[in-house]
């Protein structure tokens, strides 16, 4: 495991990785205490927590857009125009079903800013994101296949707390979006499914792209994974007890 550029924390990172289903299952996961590379506070690289080999690949802070890293939170931060990506992959095939994990603060902001999201270019045709929706009263809210049907959660507000909250889509059916101790929300995607291909996951943009309207800034990653099922809701529980230990979330 690379080596933490801050003490590790009394949560258990593989622990959550067998409850998720094991090394084969967790296609990624980026832990802002594992893996991070920084040079003058900003964050050129982050690598998969359990090594920059054999797992999901590195993302790489954006040239001229890099995202900090917060030293008293122990937090990656992105500001507006900031973000991070990987190369494309296999790992981030959409077509099957997949769900996109995110620990942090989800900002009520407008300009519907972007926590992760997974596509294969800036057209977005094979697409799922985790997002705050900001022409829907700032909720969470994912989106997926290519004529982004939003699911949105019309219970939960996103705050300046830290959060969990998980997008997933079985590519079939529905694309959801789940928070703790709220029911799933889930938006039919019939007809409207993803194609098969090799994506990149982007992080505090779609794509990567510094100037699109959803770099507006203040998302603050604390933990992104990326699995190969629809989250269940045992899972997500465990998710939240990690995280509430690891960080302190607030549960909905």
């Amino acid at each position: 495991m690379p080596v933490a550029i801050v003490a590790a924390s009394t949560w258990s990172l593989r622990r959550i990785i067998d409850r998720l289903g094991g090394d084969s299952s967790v296609l990624a996961i980026y832990h802002a205490l594992y893996g991070v590379t920084t040079s003058s506070g900003n964050v050129t690289n982050w690598a998969d927590a359990r090594g920059s080999s054999g797992f999901g690949p590195t993302l790489v802070g954006g040239a001229s857009h890099l995202p900090t890293f917060d030293t008293t939170n122990n937090l990656v931060s992105f500001a507006a125009g900031q973000y991070a990506t990987t190369a494309a992959s296999s790992l981030f095939d959409v077509s099957v079903p997949i769900s996109l994990i995110g620990v942090g603060i989800f900002p009520n902001a407008a300009g519907s800013p972007i926590f992760a999201e997974i596509s294969e270019s800036a057209s977005e045709v094979r697409h799922l994101a985790l997002f705050t929706s900001s022409p829907n009263s700032n909720k969470f809210a994912a989106e997926t296949a290519s004529t982004f049907i939003a699911a949105l959660s019309t219970a939960v507000g996103s705050t300046t707390a830290r959060r969990l909250a998980v997008a997933s889509t079985d590519n079939s059916t529905n694309v959801n979006i789940d928070v703790p101790n709220q029911a799933r929300v889930s938006t039919s995607i019939t007809g409207n499914t993803n194609a098969s291909g090799n994506n990149q996951l982007s992080l505090g943009a779609f794509f990567g792209a510094a100037a699109d309207a959803n770099s507006s800034g203040g998302v603050n990653i604390r933990m992104v994974a990326v699995i190969n099922q629809v989250v269940t809701a045992a899972q997500l529980t465990d998710l939240l007890n990690a995280s509430t230990s690891d960080i302190g979330v607030v549960a909905a």
